[in-house]
């Protein structure tokens, strides 16, 4: 229950802004990880799309609308539920 609470919380922080757009980050895989460190990016996105037959480079562009959210998230995750 209290990740399920934590997650909650870092996503209320975004929807008291009311500016969705203000957000918009276009980074590879590489950016990403160099911004948010705790993840393997390119192996969880390959994770993700392993039912398919595409798979990513770190070169990859992907679009994160919320940076914050994902700090967040993976401060979560790497500091309390591991």
């Amino acid at each position: 229950m209290m990740l399920e609470t934590d997650i909650a919380r870092a996503i209320e922080l975004k929807n008291e802004t009311g500016n969705f757009t203000s957000g918009y980050n276009k980074v590879s895989l590489q950016e990403l990880a160099n911004e948010v460190p705790g993840l393997n990016w390119t192996d969880y996105v390959n994770a993700v799309m392993s039912a398919t037959a595409i798979t990513v480079d770190a070169d990859e562009k992907i679009v994160v609308y919320d940076m914050n959210y994902v700090k967040s998230f993976v401060g979560i995750i790497n500091g309390k539920y591991e």
